[in-house]
């Protein structure tokens, strides 16, 4: 019995050191790592938007960077912003 004491005893202190050593890691991810991908997620959804914006208005017709372009745009983004509050509304009472 007194190996199995040991092995506990040994396996616990094992198990407090891995938690003391990955304080320091989850930290670091918390205040560093989670905000910085959340900066590059945000940007790359930026991006995709344009480009759906583009082709979206030059398949009607809508060259980039004119103005029935920038208007095309615009209704799109308040057709996104509509949907989002749509999906965050059902979220909110779905809970």
């Amino acid at each position: 019995m007194a190996i199995f004491y040991r092995m506990y005893d040994w396996g616990n202190r094992a198990m407090w050191v891995l938690a003391l050593l990955s304080i320091p890691f989850f930290l670091y991810a918390s205040f560093f790592m989670i905000p910085a991908s959340q900066a590059i997620s945000q940007e790359q959804r930026r991006a995709d938007i344009e480009v759906e914006n583009v082709s979206f208005c030059a398949k009607f017709g809508m060259p980039a960077e004119t103005d029935q372009h920038i208007l095309c745009a615009k209704d799109l983004m308040d057709i996104r912003a509509k949907e989002d509050q749509r999906t965050a509304d059902e979220v909110q009472n779905t809970f």
